[in-house]
């Protein structure tokens, strides 16, 4: 079994071999919009600023 698993591991981690996996799209989500939601929460703030803290 450790004879198995370790060549698994030296195969996943070849050189040009990603097991059909994208690493980008494993990490980050790509319909994430960064700006947009940024730009969403900035909007949000200035409307906020007027009011009170609340606990």
């Amino acid at each position: 079994m450790l004879v198995r698993s370790a060549a698994a591991i030296a195969e996943a981690k070849a050189p040009g071999r990603n097991g059909g996996w994208d690493k980008e799209s494993l990490v980050y989500d790509l319909d994430w919009d960064g700006d947009g939601r940024l730009a969403e929460w900035r909007a949000v703030l200035t409307e906020t600023d007027g009011l009170r803290p609340v606990l």
